[in-house]
Formats: C-alpha cells, sequence, structure tokens
C-alpha cells in the first residue's frame, strides 16, 4: 500500500521553527496511525509533557488556525521498505506538524487528496471536509472551510498554497 508523501516547499515554520509542532494523532482519545499530508486539528499538550500535543479529526468547517499539516520525516526502520511512499507515522508515534500560514505552500501526493480527475486540476480548491485529508473541489462547498488552491502539478504532486 502507497501513502501520501509530502514536501514542504515554502512554509513558515521553515523560518520559524515555533510553527512546528509535535502531536500524536488521537481522536477520540485513542493512539491511531496517520499518513504524512493529512491535516489534523492542533489540540492541548499531554498530560506529563511539554512540547507533545494531542491532535484530532478535522471537521468540515475547522478554521485553518487551528490545522496542522502532518510532515514527519520518513525515518524506515524496515530495511525492505525503501519508498517514501511506504512510510506513515504508525499509532501512537509522535508526529511532526507545521502549522498553516496565508502564502504557504506544500505539495501532496494524490494519496493525501479525495478528488475526481475531474477536480485535481490547476487551479482546483483546496477544502477541508469531516476527515484527515484534504479535498479538491471545484468551488467551495457550502459549510466548508477553504484551505488553499492548486497552483501547480509536478512529477504527479500537487502543490497547494494556502490562503
Amino acid at each position: 500500500m502507497s501513502y501520501c508523501v509530502v514536501t514542504r516547499e515554502k512554509m513558515t515554520s521553515e523560518y520559524d521553527g515555533t510553527k512546528r509542532v509535535s502531536v500524536k494523532y488521537q481522536p477520540l482519545g485513542e493512539d491511531t496511525a496517520i499518513e504524512n499530508g493529512n491535516v489534523v486539528v492542533l489540540g492541548g499538550l499531554i498530560d506529563g509533557e511539554r512540547e507533545i500535543y494531542t491532535s484530532s479529526t478535522p471537521a468540515a468547517n475547522s478554521t485553518v488556525a487551528s490545522l496542522v499539516l502532518i510532515t514527519t520525516p520518513e525515518v524506515l526502520a524496515d530495511e525492505r521498505l525503501k519508498n517514501l511512499s511506504d512510510f506513515r507515522n504508525e499509532a501512537g508515534d509522535v508526529a511532526t506538524g507545521d502549522r498553516l500560514f496565508s502564502g504557504d505552500i506544500f505539495s501532496v501526493t494524490a494519496e493525501g487528496l479525495t478528488g475526481t480527475d475531474e477536480t485535481l486540476v490547476k487551479g482546483a480548491v483546496i477544502e477541508l471536509q469531516a476527515g484527515t485529508k484534504l479535498k479538491a473541489v471545484s468551488v467551495l462547498t457550502g459549510g466548508s472551510t477553504q484551505v488553499g488552491t492548486i497552483i501547480d502539478i509536478v512529477n504527479d504532486k500537487y502543490a497547494i498554497q494556502v490562503l
């Protein structure tokens, strides 16, 4: 199975390390696996921790300011797995996340998006849905939060600029 591959192209967190956070994905309070390139809602600090936050599944109308893009460096302990697409954050892992700011640019492979061939095109709107994957649509769906737009497609990766 292939997982989403994310590239941090131009992110505020590259210049300001306080915009990167460590998170555990814990929807309903239970450790759960999550792919890079997915988004989560940042929660509070985990009891007894000073730098690790809880995170949960976004709703379609969550605010961009509450989101974190999962961007953990792909380190594969199993030497048989050699592709970036073999990596995901397993349940209980501490993942790396980047807060999203207007003008940020990141790219994801198709595994990180939901949409159709008609919507996975340059100029498509990227919005939230009730889930961790971003959704590509032709026009913003009522009640959903627009995260950004697809500004380019290169090497099977969709470059997204945050609004």
